[in-house]
């Protein structure tokens, strides 16, 4: 017996002991947090500096890139192209350029794979959750998407007569609700005479570079779905939200803001409203975005001005939407002719001024000099002092 238990300490003296877990930093390639979400807007709004980002965006456009960027990506995957070849777009670049890794064409069951939170590994053509391979895509590298890109000009002619047809569609379709904005909600705020900001869920580096001129003019602030996070993040109250409620996390849905619903011909309704307090709120059906709906809302409201925060302001990024998307975009934007304004063109139109500080202090030392004026004219000083 006294044997067997010596035996026994031995064997489990030597016995070996499992092995840790690698850490990152003994395995090639880039760790990180995962967020996931098909919806790119939804995304964002979760997104940690380090995170891998995991959405399914076909054509990855430059403002979403730029989105992504902001908030700290340490590395990309899409489910889908990046650059499909139907148009140029520069949103893969974007990130290459900033030394982030993308893979793409990686599928939809990666989404099914991974869960918010899980630490996951980027390497080579593959993203690894605990060990185990979640999916294979494609390594975009800076040459590969330049010559895709090049080759998808070739696609212009072709997105141009889309946008042409896809233009006279949505006029056929949407004409009185863009001419005379029949079937737009009548608000309860009013934005008649005043300057209304408009703020995207990509807007979040032109709100800031806005805010000086947001305390001078308090404007009307429309949040366009994500947006509403945007300005919740910035210490804003939106006055009025456009978005798809589906698509509004329980922060931006309980804001206290006006709601005006946005939601295409076949599009279900939202299906958590019975999980959420009843809110008033209008309701459009309309082929255009949340985007277009808020820009129609102010001019036909009467704004003085409209300032976009985000949104795509170049031909590019507009090509980028393609289709009906591209149009409904162009043609709202016709409407609100001259009142509408990109906020990254405000700095340079509106004087940046001293500032309300020194303002205050300036005007405090020009009325304290007039009232001495004033006492030596008349001579009427303190006791003790004497006029000369």
């Amino acid at each position: 017996m006294t044997r067997n238990a010596v035996s026994g300490t031995g064997d489990r003296r030597h016995a070996r002991k499992p092995s840790p877990p690698p850490s990152p930093s003994s395995v090639p390639g880039v760790w990180g947090a995962v967020r996931v979400d098909r919806h790119a807007g939804r995304l964002l709004r979760r997104l940690q500096p380090g995170d891998v980002a995991v959405l399914d965006q076909p054509d990855l456009d430059r403002p979403t890139a730029a989105a992504l960027l902001s908030h700290g990506v340490s590395a990309v995957v899409n489910a889908s192209p990046c650059i499909s070849g139907r148009y140029p777009t520069y949103g893969a670049a974007e990130l290459l350029a900033a030394g982030i890794p993308v893979l793409d064409c990686v599928g939809l069951q990666v989404l099914a794979r991974l869960t918010d939170g899980e630490q996951v590994r980027v390497h080579d053509d593959g993203i690894w959750c605990e060990g185990r391979l979640v999916g294979r895509g494609r390594v975009l590298a800076a040459d590969l998407v330049a010559a895709e890109t090049t080759q998808a000009g070739a696609g212009l002619a072709v997105q141009l007569e889309a946008f042409a047809g896809a233009a006279v569609q949505l006029a056929r379709n949407e004409g009185n609700l863009l001419l005379e904005g029949v079937g737009l909600p009548v608000l309860a705020t009013s934005m008649l005479g005043r300057s209304v900001l408009v703020v995207t869920p990509n807007g979040r580096d032109d709100l800031r570079a806005v805010r000086r001129w947001v305390r001078a003019a308090r404007p009307v602030l429309v949040g366009v779905a994500a947006g509403t996070g945007v300005l919740l993040d910035a210490g804003m109250s939106p006055d009025v939200v456009v978005a798809d409620l589906e698509a509004l996390d329980d922060r931006e849905y309980a804001c206290g803001a006006e709601l005006v619903a946005v939601r295409g011909p076949h599009e279900p309704p939202d299906q958590r409203t019975g999980t959420r307090p009843q809110r008033s709120s209008s309701l459009l059906i309309t082929l255009l975005s949340a985007e277009d709906v808020a820009v129609l809302l102010a001019e036909a409201g009467q704004a003085d001005v409209v300032v976009l925060a985000g949104g795509r302001a170049r031909l590019s990024g507009l090509l980028e939407t393609g289709g009906a998307p591209m149009a409904g975009t162009v043609l709202c934007r016709t409407k609100a002719g001259d009142r509408l304004v990109h906020a990254r063109a405000l700095p340079a139109v509106v004087p940046r001024g001293p500032g309300w500080p020194w303002v205050i202090v300036l005007l405090t030392i020009a009325v304290a000099a007039l009232i001495g004026a004033g006492l030596m004219v008349t001579g009427v000083l303190p006791s003790g002092w004497v006029v000369r």
